[in-house]
């Protein structure tokens, strides 16, 4: 079962982004092996976040498959209206930037309170991977900078983590992510911060590790906006041009429920899939 997406291979092919040779390479070693049949489109998810590397490519493809189907609770079920889902979008923002900075995605995560009895780290995992879904239907990035405010975090919120689980979730973004990860900012750090860092670095790399950025709370916005994002690209909670997040964060939840369908059908096309 093919998967269609919000755009065509002859869209990127005739843009110039990747040939065809590399997406043939891929379709054939696919036959030869127990994946599903993927279409052009998915395989250019892929290639992309992969530098065009064909052998980098089909490793991510098996790490993807491998965590997908072994994590039920990030990868099934995914609809906005469950009743998880809801609690963690009280509790919280997620909100995809309307533009993209060199072709990379924005993306903005944070608290809307700090009542920690509403947080679920399950939840946030959850509807952050369908919204790294989001981010690729319509258009493969170049990749992702993700910008984690920690503002309204309390020590409490430690009580909630799970590290099997944000194991699974580093792992995936690492390894078998079709979305490359530039750049990893945390706004309004605190000492919950860096506790939650040093219990997960074991799972990271070097090279995720590398791309992790903090910035304190007295840190000035325009500093931030001079380094690593201009103001034009960020709502005016973080000093931008644009509107507030909460318009950013409704924007994002329609999107994901637009793509219901896609959801559900995603998971189809890898249930006869064997870990």
């Amino acid at each position: 079962m093919a998967l269609a997406l919000g755009f065509t291979a002859k869209q990127v092919l005739d843009e110039g982004i990747i040939d065809l040779d590399p997406i043939n390479t891929i379709k054939n070693w696919l036959t030869s092996t127990e994946f599903p049949t993927l279409s052009d489109e998915q395989i250019i998810l892929f290639l992309v976040s992969c530098d065009h590397d064909i052998e980098f490519t089909q490793e991510t493809i098996k790490v993807y498959y491998k965590i997908r189907s072994s994590s039920p609770e990030l990868f099934t079920n995914r609809r906005v209206s469950g009743d998880g889902i809801q609690s963690a979008l009280r509790a919280g923002n997620i909100a995809v930037m309307p533009e993209r900075y060199q072709n990379y995605a924005i993306l903005i995560v944070g608290l809307k309170n700090g009542d920690y009895r509403r947080y679920s780290l399950k939840a946030h995992f959850k509807i952050a991977c369908m919204t790294l879904d989001r981010i690729i239907y319509d258009d493969p990035p170049q990749g992702i900078i993700s910008i984690f405010d920690a503002k309204l975090s309390s020590i409490m919120h430690i009580t909630k983590m799970n590290v099997g689980l944000a194991k699974t979730f580093i792992e995936y973004t690492q390894y078998g992510s079709p979305l490359q990860t530039i750049q990893s900012h945390f706004l309004n750090t605190n000492g919950l911060l860096n506790t939650i860092i040093n219990l997960t670095k074991p799972f990271m790399n070097s090279e995720l590790s590398s791309k992790l950025a903090f910035h304190s709370e007295s840190e000035d916005f325009d500093n931030f906006h001079q380094k690593c994002v201009p103001k034009r690209y960020l709502p005016k909670e973080y000093g931008g041009d644009l509107d507030s997040i909460s318009i950013y964060h409704q924007k994002t939840l329609q999107k994901l429920n637009d793509l219901q369908e896609y959801f559900v059908t995603e998971e189809q096309q890898r249930s006869k899939f064997s870990k």
